[in-house]
């Protein structure tokens, strides 16, 4: 086990002194939450399962470290129909004390996303039941992410868009989460190219661009680009 899942680990056994075991189904009203969990308005979104806005919240520090935990959960029962999936491709599966809060469907696994100084943990159900009669419910965390519903498990299927090279004298970029374009970075000048042209030799990439060292000259006529032969 490595640090970071332990760490998981000992908050959750911690929260189970504070908190009870996560509640039956029917033994709770709406606007309830477990025990050590505030009512929250505009929460974290991921957590609301029935879309009312309501969530249930418990925040904790790490005195050493400074960074803040927030486990969350809906304010309302879950829907043991629901596939297990973490709400989007940001949160990582995590394994947990099974039926410690916020684990209401007893499988031992929630779902983390960290940033710096902020660690959120939610359980691994998202909103809405199948993605086959709510395609809406496959929502992308962000513009370089691509989302589809597989219809054999009703569960929603991320998939990162891949940065792809876009010509012999640049190499593969990084997608910018805002925008979903790519950059497009130069190859290091002096790169080997080929500009397709037989009259040219030492092809090298310069600034982005494949340029020859040497153009053959011929002492009449023109050269042949696809053979390199002069007329």
């Amino acid at each position: 086990m490595n640090n970071r899942v332990l760490s998981l680990t000992f908050m959750a056994v911690a929260l189970g002194a504070a908190a009870s075991f996560v509640f039956a189904p029917s033994a709770r009203a709406q606007s309830s939450c477990d025990l050590g969990f505030a009512l929250t308005h505009g929460g974290i979104a991921e957590t609301d399962v029935n879309g009312d806005g309501l969530t249930c919240e418990f925040n904790t520090v790490d005195s050493v470290t400074g960074v803040w935990t927030t486990i969350g959960l809906d304010n309302v029962p879950p829907d043991p129909s629901v596939p297990r999936q973490c709400p989007n491709p940001s949160f990582v599966p995590s394994p947990w004390p099974c039926g410690m809060s916020p684990d209401r469907n007893m499988n031992c696994t929630v779902c983390t996303k960290s940033t710096p100084g902020h660690t959120v943990v939610v359980d691994d159900q998202r909103r809405g039941g199948s993605c086959v009669s709510n395609p809406t419910l496959c929502t992308p965390p962000d513009k370089c992410t691509t989302a589809s519903c597989d219809a054999a498990t009703g569960l929603c299927v991320f998939t990162p868009v891949v940065c792809t090279a876009s010509d012999q004298c640049h190499v593969a970029g990084t997608c910018d989460p805002a925008t979903g374009a790519c950059s497009n970075p130069s190859k290091p000048d002096g790169a080997a190219c080929d500009d397709g042209n037989a009259c040219t030799a030492g092809d090298h990439c310069q600034a982005g661009q494949c340029t020859p060292s040497v153009e053959t000259i011929c002492p009449a006529g023109t050269c042949n680009p696809a053979t390199g032969m002069c007329s």
